[in-house]
């Protein structure tokens, strides 16, 4: 598993299978390639932004499972005063889970 401090996170991840953890206090997304490959990526350690979370995935032939906390609100809920994590994903042959 390899941890990330950073506040942002753009990575290309090619036939490979990643566990990638967010630790980071502000966290204000990511953008993700992932091609053949299957990518857990683990927010539920990380603090987001005032602005919320936005992952933005371009995902062909591969997996990429999001982990976030049962009490952040995902775009499309109802308005609340809980973090939003929107995510934007676009998938061929493959596919985009959020797991809470």
């Amino acid at each position: 598993m390899t941890r990330l401090a950073s506040d942002e996170l753009d990575c290309a991840i090619i036939a490979r299978r990643r566990r990638l953890e967010v630790i980071a206090d502000p966290f204000l997304g990511a953008h993700i390639l992932v091609v053949a490959a299957a990518v857990d990526l683990d927010l539920r350690a990380a603090t987001p932004a005032p602005t919320g979370i936005e992952i933005h995935a371009i995902v062909l032939g591969g997996h990429l499972r999001i982990r976030a906390r049962s009490d952040w609100r995902l775009d499309g809920e109802p308005t609340t005063d809980a973090p939003l994590l929107r995510v934007v994903p676009y998938v061929r042959l493959g596919r985009v889970s959020i797991e809470r």
